[in-house]
């Protein structure tokens, strides 16, 4: 997955945690980013159409 793709995730997730006054910690950010990584990577379309 490009760099680009994990920094704004975790960055989406600090800023979804500071808008909802969760009290947050780095773990907690890159646990929940990873999960939610693991969750795009799974259901990515498949190569071409279906046929």
């Amino acid at each position: 997955m490009p760099i680009e793709i994990v920094e704004r995730c975790v960055e989406d997730v600090w800023a979804c945690a500071a808008h909802l006054g969760v009290d947050i910690t780095a773990p907690v950010v890159e646990r929940i980013a990873r999960e939610h990584l693991l969750a795009l990577a799974s259901s990515a379309p498949l190569v071409g159409p279906p046929s």
